[in-house]
């Protein structure tokens, strides 16, 4: 099995001033692997989580 190495790093970013979509959509031009997971609860917002993975 290979390993691999990774460096996670997190931000916070204000809802109101640019999206998930929007961030996944600047990098996959710089990266094509790109790939943008979500996860909500279809009831509530309050544990929705974005991660934009390049």
């Amino acid at each position: 099995m290979r390993k691999l190495k990774f460096s996670p790093s997190t931000r916070i970013i204000l809802a109101d001033t640019v999206t998930p979509v929007s961030i996944y959509l600047r990098l996959r031009t710089l990266y094509p692997n790109a790939i943008l997971l979500e996860s909500s609860d279809y009831h509530g917002h309050e544990n929705a989580w974005s991660f934009v993975c390049f």
